[in-house]
């Protein structure tokens, strides 16, 4: 029998919710296209693109994005960390520093943070988990040899548990599984979450937000919002939302669906 999930009866994010609007930050990705960065910064022509490694090879444009952000009075910034998973690391040979990466990316935000930070205006680092750039429910039944992209759901949770135990050790004050399109790796990201709380008797808050097509007005692989909410609802998770895709007078109904149907906190981050 598995070890019980530490308690978490309380947490300041979590408290500030059931009072007032938490705003988050705006995207990392779109914020570093802007910033002119070259190969160099990327650390190398090899790397370039590569926005994960930035918090090592150019800390400073990462935390000033940060900054940015809390200058114009967001609660929340999220990490730099969206492809933070090994196996889309791997794809510029990073993977075996996944554990590193992701503590870097929140100890870069976890500095900008502290500065902000006031007891009656608390800030919070969000540790950013993306989908990666695989599906595991595209792999089931396959061949791995002969499909492209192929990951399963133990490599899948192998790999998530690594990359959270980097953001924990960093100083990520919650956990953002986002941009989903995929259940089973929802699934799969929250299992490793919950596998890593319990491995160190302490948990933080985790969120969840999933993606809805516009062109469909389903998640990419056909899974209805409503589908979605009732997959997702039960599981050990402190918020449920949505990012991404649409925005916002696309998200419209969807957030009313939402707010309709979930008993958790809901979060809305349009593109």
């Amino acid at each position: 029998m598995s070890a019980p999930l530490p308690p978490l009866t309380s947490h300041p994010l979590l408290d500030t919710l059931r009072e007032r609007v938490v705003v988050f930050d705006g995207g990392m990705g779109t914020s570093l296209q802007n910033a002119d960065l070259t190969a160099d910064d990327f650390g190398g022509d090899a790397l370039d693109g590569c926005n994960e490694v930035l918090v090592r090879s150019a800390p400073h444009i990462v935390e000033q994005v940060h900054r940015d952000f809390l200058d114009v009075g967001v609660h929340a910034v999220q990490t730099d960390t969206f492809g933070g998973a090994p196996w889309v690391l791997d794809e510029y040979g990073l993977g075996d520093d996944t554990e590193e990466l992701n503590r870097l990316a929140a100890e870069v935000a976890r500095r900008a943070v502290d500065d902000y930070a006031t007891p009656k205006d608390p800030r919070w680092v969000v540790g950013s988990i993306g989908p990666g750039t695989r599906a595991p429910s595209l792999s089931l039944g396959k061949d791995p040899a002969t499909t492209r992209d192929f990951i399963d759901v133990p490599t899948m949770e192998d790999g998530y548990r690594r990359q959270i135990r980097g953001l924990l050790d960093g100083g990520s004050d919650v956990l953002l599984i986002e941009t989903c399109f995929d259940l089973l790796q929802i699934k799969a990201a929250v299992a490793a979450a919950n596998d890593v709380f319990v491995e160190r008797g302490a948990r933080v808050p985790l969120m969840v937000q999933f993606t809805v097509e516009k062109d469909i007005n389903t998640m990419l692989l056909g899974t209805e919002p409503q589908a979605a909410i009732a997959a997702l609802d039960p599981l050990a998770i402190h918020v449920l939302g949505m990012n991404c895709a649409t925005g916002p007078e696309d998200m419209r109904e969807h957030v009313r669906t939402l707010s309709r149907t979930s008993r958790l906190p809901i979060s809305v981050i349009p593109n």
